[in-house]
């Protein structure tokens, strides 16, 4: 009664609407979107919160700017798109060529966590023996390389480029006729 012979039968699978779909997504990628994404919403509130960028306003643009950035990057990545991908190559690259030219990441940032964990400012935090050393500057490095040439391998390529519609050739969802 309710089953004709002339339509297909039903079937079921416990696969994803298309290929790669919000699940596919790898989940270091996905830490990383949520990292990025939560790091940019706490620049945003902090800048608008921090009595002491309120009286530096050059400072306190350079945050808004930089909390826009990775929030909307972190958005671009949950949301698979290209552009995101692109500006995370790019902000690795940065981040591992000003470590080994600089070393700010254990001079000036961890320093600055420290300081605002213990609430004291250390008498060396800019005295380069109070960083973490050589090793910790080429461990960085090493990792920043391995995810910069994870994220620009085929696979990931691949997922970024179909988007969140890859039925489509654009990653947009299909037009609607009618």
């Amino acid at each position: 009664m309710l089953s004709d012979p002339r339509l297909p039968p039903l079937r079921f699978s416990a696969e994803p609407p298309w290929p790669g779909g919000r699940a596919g997504l790898a989940p270091d990628v996905t830490l990383l979107a949520l990292l990025c994404l939560g790091l940019g919403l706490l620049a945003l509130a902090g800048a608008l919160v921090a009595p002491g960028l309120q009286a530096q306003p050059a400072l306190r643009l350079r945050v808004l700017g930089l909390g826009l950035l990775f929030a909307a990057v972190g958005g671009g990545l949950l949301a698979r798109r290209r552009w995101a991908r692109s500006a995370v190559l790019g902000m690795l690259a940065y981040a591992a060529m000003a470590q080994l030219t600089q070393g700010w990441l254990q001079d000036d940032v961890l320093c600055a966590l420290r300081e605002a964990l213990t609430g004291r400012a250390d008498a060396q935090a800019g005295h380069p023996s109070a960083g973490l050393g050589a090793a910790w500057s080429i461990a960085l490095c090493g990792l920043t390389g391995w995810y910069l040439l994870r994220l620009s391998g085929a696979s990931l390529r691949a997922a970024f480029s179909a988007g969140l519609h890859p039925g489509t050739a654009s990653g947009r969802p299909p037009a609607r006729n009618g």
